[in-house]
């Protein structure tokens, strides 16, 4: 009896050490001086430093936002297609190969990373329908909700 005891006791004990080891750690993206490609031609560069969240969105006018996330959101059609390595982080949607290229690591916990993806479409009157912009946040509801769903116009 006593040893059904301790072996049950030392099953019950490692269990709960497996379950907080495997336990996810937050993964956060940055990104320096950056530069984004459409099928090899830049076509945004911008300097300075952004993030560190979970969520990367840039917008090419007349093609919307592409927004790289460490997870995928509900209501919205994330697609497991991006991959980060070191400083890149590489897509294809609609037969197009995006890149977000930085001067520095995207990710300070690790440099390699399936990352899930979602092209969103905003309403033409938003107020950077015409703009080339990059943006970061600390998830997605927070980004949704000052980027692509203010009212305000320019």
């Amino acid at each position: 009896m006593k040893i059904w005891i301790v072996l049950t006791l030392i099953m019950f004990f490692s269990s709960v050490v497996v379950a907080q080891s495997a336990s996810k750690e937050r993964i956060y993206l940055q990104l320096g001086n950056t530069i984004i490609t459409e099928n090899g031609e830049s076509v945004i560069e911008v300097g300075g430093k952004c993030g560190a969240g979970e969520v990367i969105g840039f917008h090419i006018p007349k093609k919307g936002w592409f927004v790289a996330s460490v997870e995928p959101f509900a209501g919205y059609d994330f697609q497991k297609i991006g991959k980060l390595d070191g400083n890149r982080i590489t897509f294809k949607v609609d037969d197009r190969k995006y890149e977000i290229i930085s001067n520095q690591p995207i990710s300070p916990q690790t440099s390699s990373l399936d990352l899930w993806v979602v092209k969103i479409t905003p309403p033409a009157d938003k107020a950077d329908a015409d703009s080339r912009l990059i943006s970061c946040a600390t998830d997605f509801k927070y980004w949704l909700k000052t980027t692509l769903q203010r009212n305000e116009r320019k």
